[in-house]
């Protein structure tokens, strides 16, 4: 402990109030804990965990219970949403929070969590007539219908009969469990 020297300080240690020197923006010297970082270097570790409220960025890969990928930000810009925003379903908000920069986790929804259960009373029945003029329905289609509030809906072809066509307009992933490899890119506010 003698005279500091260019960018070092004379502070007393948080754990015996002795005088102590250090580096600015670095630890302590080496016999003292890493628990007594100076404040700003420990409020600056604290910023880099993912909150609520944190807008971050990350990349991910969704797979179903037999593996298959539906989705992947890998290969593109990273995703992203500003965590407990209701951006994200609600297992994917709440599975990033506590996680570093650089972190990786694997994060395993059930229904609820994700698209939520198939509900039957989405699955409904639309004349024919309905359908846009010279489209021929097949099922796996995919169309865009509106509410009778005005919203659009995406729906898909489930059946296709003489006179009418089946609907179902739950997501397409509702009812399922889905695994999330996600890394924590970065921490933007």
């Amino acid at each position: 402990t003698g005279k500091p020297v260019r960018g070092q300080r004379k502070i007393p240690c948080l754990a015996t109030g002795e005088p102590s020197t250090y580096n600015t923006g670095t630890l302590f010297r080496a016999e003292r804990p890493e628990k007594f970082l100076p404040s700003e270097r420990r409020r600056k570790e604290q910023h880099m965990i993912a909150e609520k409220g944190k807008r971050i960025r990350v990349h991910y890969t969704g797979t179903l219970s037999d593996g298959e990928v539906f989705d992947s930000s890998r290969g593109r810009n990273p995703l992203e949403f500003t965590v407990g925003a209701g951006q994200m379903i609600p297992g994917f908000d709440r599975g990033v929070v506590g996680m570093k920069v650089g972190e990786e986790r694997t994060l395993v929804l059930p229904p609820e969590e994700a698209y939520g259960r198939k509900r039957d009373d989405m699955v409904f029945s639309v004349s024919r007539d309905v359908m846009p003029e010279n489209y021929e329905p097949s099922v796996g289609d995919s169309l865009q219908m509106m509410t009778r509030g005005g919203s659009p809906m995406s729906v898909t072809v489930t059946s296709v009969g003489e006179d009418s066509v089946e609907l179902d307009a739950n997501h397409r992933l509702a009812g399922k469990e889905l695994t999330f490899q996600v890394e924590l890119m970065e921490i933007l506010k």
